[in-house]
């Protein structure tokens, strides 16, 4: 009897220390995805004026920066099924683990969708801005041209 209690006792040990483990490894990811989120938001708020896009460019940048913010869309919604994935299992472990897995994906802080909306906000600002900028830049290249009338 005593050896199966050590035996039961064994198994149940090794259990807990592998979820303690796994448990770790979710919360050091955690903090991993917290800071390249925040080196992101500095990173972008600090790039500024720090690049030039000759006027020629500017349409496949759009282009681009669009393909990338429709990337950023459809990765949130992937978050958003592993987030409200069912428990494999109606056991305490199974119920933590996709408890855990969904905050690490749709969480306020540090999660997936935070990283994800950081990144939608600052493509979406710059979208705004090229916009803006090549507007500026047309407009003011009509007014530098003279019209056909006033060539010789």
């Amino acid at each position: 009897m005593t050896g199966i209690i050590h035996s039961v006792e064994g198994v149940w040990d090794a259990a807990l220390s592998g979820v303690r483990q796994a448990v770790e490894r979710v919360v050091a990811g955690v903090r991993h995805r917290h800071d390249q989120e925040e080196q992101v938001v500095r990173y972008t708020q600090a790039s500024g004026e720090r690049f030039r896009i000759e006027p020629a460019e500017v349409p496949q940048v759009l282009a681009d920066l669009r393909t990338a913010l429709d990337r950023v869309r459809r990765i949130r919604s992937e978050a958003q099924a592993i987030a409200y994935t069912p428990a494999p299992g109606s056991d305490e472990v199974s119920r933590n683990a996709v408890r855990q897995i969904g905050e690490m994906a749709m969480g306020s802080g540090g999660s997936l969708k935070a990283a994800l909306d950081a990144y939608e906000l600052e493509i979406t600002k710059t979208i705004a801005k090229l916009e803006r900028d090549l507007q500026t830049y047309l407009g003011t290249e009509e007014l530098n041209v003279p019209p056909a009338s006033a060539w010789p």
